[in-house]
């Protein structure tokens, strides 16, 4: 047995977590740690708060393992942990990119000389980053109440039953989490466990444009669950599985019901703010007085988000919730240059069932510009569904038509390696990304002033002004897109919630 001289009923952090609770995850469920350090001796543990307050529901902890063997490597590795207690601080290692999480870098430290150290990451859920964050913005509103805190408790439960439950099932790039405990309101403390993602690659800015390979291989990547042509073959297998599983999780994760609302409401507030930020409110202001009523109409998100694949006699599928480049980490260089391929998808607690347009038209209309996202909208639909046809035809069924060039082609192409048959068409696609596309140009718009307000405000004025620059034409060509849908092929959506 192996023999530590590390404190282990040292706190991680201001947490109630020690070191031993992290050695022993470690010890336990880490296959790469027990392989390279199993046999070492622990002499010191490190916690970090890597994100600065700039989680709005998670404290995360990166943690560096220090050993005293001689020329061992440092190890790092997460504890991501739902709370509402203040907590250290610490650099921030995410570059400002952090949005749902506070994040504890952990050092375990051996006994042996010139020993590497070890990482590891814990992310803390909680309330704190929350409140300050819109407190900066001027929210009355930034007091968190008991429902607040039950929902937030109720994210972090999800991730931890998705990250238990789903992702052994999901080939596709997902986060090793060793170890999670769900959080009981003022009787556990919740945490996620996992592998340090800061060595797998990086995120992208937010609102920094994703090219077409990105979008490829991310539409790759959803067809066989549910940047570009990577992440349409990731989708298309995750639908697959989802489709073909239905039965053990369907009418089991809901979007919120509340959510329809608080959505609304913060893209009223961002109307009157974005013209105030912008230049070209010539432009915008006859568009926003013909679309405002819309855009909040609380009826018309719940019925895009929960009702329209119903209607139109579409499976749903497990839908992350949250896809955006923020929550995407890819591959690099030798060099630190980011690549097209993913290495990590992470942040699932918004998972529920839904379209499977849903998250490709979250992430192709927010990060995207408008040329990108056009050439995008020509051959992603058919790609998809060949990818999630071949997955299907693993379970001996065939596809029974086309959609939307690429995602069809991925669809399509998962679907058959289950031998089964695609249950989209090209035209259903098509319409459900459309709807959900309405609902992202007016949520885009609410974030280009969430990111003015609160992530460029220590900037000089020349910074902000050229950041606005680029992402209002990005805003501008979705919108221009919206306006024509919504007087022509969705016209009756808009007469109907208008």
């Amino acid at each position: 047995m192996v023999k530590d001289s590390v404190d282990v009923s040292k706190k991680l952090g201001k947490t109630n977590f020690t070191a031993g609770f992290l050695l022993e995850s470690l010890r336990e469920n880490d296959e790469k740690f027990k392989k390279l350090h199993g046999d070492k001796s622990v002499i010191d543990i490190e916690a970090e708060d890597v994100s600065e307050g700039k989680g709005f529901v998670a404290v995360v902890l990166l943690c560096k393992v220090k050993f005293a063997e001689p020329d061992s490597e440092v190890y790092t590795t997460v504890l991501k942990i739902p709370g509402t207690e203040s907590y250290i601080e610490a650099e921030d290692v995410s570059e400002g990119k952090g949005f749902v999480a506070v994040v504890l870098l952990c050092k375990v430290k051996f006994e042996e000389p010139d020993s590497e150290v070890y990482t590891t990451v814990l992310k803390i859920p909680g309330t704190e980053s929350y409140v300050a964050a819109f407190e900066d913005s001027g929210n009355d509103e930034s007091k968190p109440d008991k429902e607040l805190l039950y929902r937030l408790a109720d994210l972090h439960n999800l991730e931890c039953e998705f990250y238990s439950r789903w992702a052994p099932v999901l080939e596709i790039p997902i986060p090793k989490v060793y170890k999670t405990h769900h959080w009981i309101i003022g009787k556990e403390e919740g945490v996620l466990h996992m592998e340090d993602l800061t060595r797998k690659g990086k995120t992208m800015e937010r609102y920094t444009s994703l090219n077409l390979t990105q979008i490829r291989n991310i539409t790759k990547q959803l067809a066989h669950m549910h940047k570009i042509r990577n992440i349409t073959k990731h989708l298309a297998h995750m639908h697959k599985v989802t489709i073909a599983t239905t039965h053990s999780w369907r009418n089991k994760f809901y979007i919120r019901e509340s959510k329809f609302e608080e959505t609304s409401k913060l893209i009223d507030s961002a109307f009157d703010k974005f013209l105030k930020l912008t230049d070209d409110a010539h432009f915008y202001e006859p568009l926003f007085k013909k679309y405002r009523k819309f855009a909040t109409n609380v009826d018309m998100h719940r019925y895009i988000y929960v009702d329209s694949w119903k209607e139109a006699d579409m499976p749903p599928v497990l839908v992350h919730g949250d896809f955006w480049a923020s929550n995407i980490i890819w591959k690099v260089t030798d060099d630190g240059e980011v690549t097209n391929d993913v290495a990590v998808y992470f942040d699932w607690q918004h998972l529920h069932e839904g379209s499977p347009m849903e998250d490709l038209a979250t992430l192709i209309t927010k990060c995207c510009d408008g040329h990108v996202r056009r050439k995008v909208e020509e051959f992603f639909f058919d790609f998809y569904i060949e990818q999630l046809t071949e997955e299907m035809k693993k379970d001996g069924k065939d596809l029974e038509e086309f959609f939307f060039d690429f995602y069809i082609e991925q669809l399509t192409e998962e679907m058959k390696k289950d031998g089964k048959d695609c249950p989209y068409s090209v035209e259903k696609v098509k319409r459900a990304y459309e709807l959900i596309f309405i609902i992202k140009v007016f949520t885009l718009l609410a974030g280009i002033v969430f990111i003015m307000d609160q992530e460029t405000k220590d900037e000089s004025e020349r910074i902000r002004r050229a950041k606005l620059d680029y992402i209002n034409l990005r805003f501008r060509h979705a919108l221009e897109d919206a306006d024509q849908l919504l007087n022509s092929d969705l016209k009756q959506l808009f007469e109907k919630f208008g």
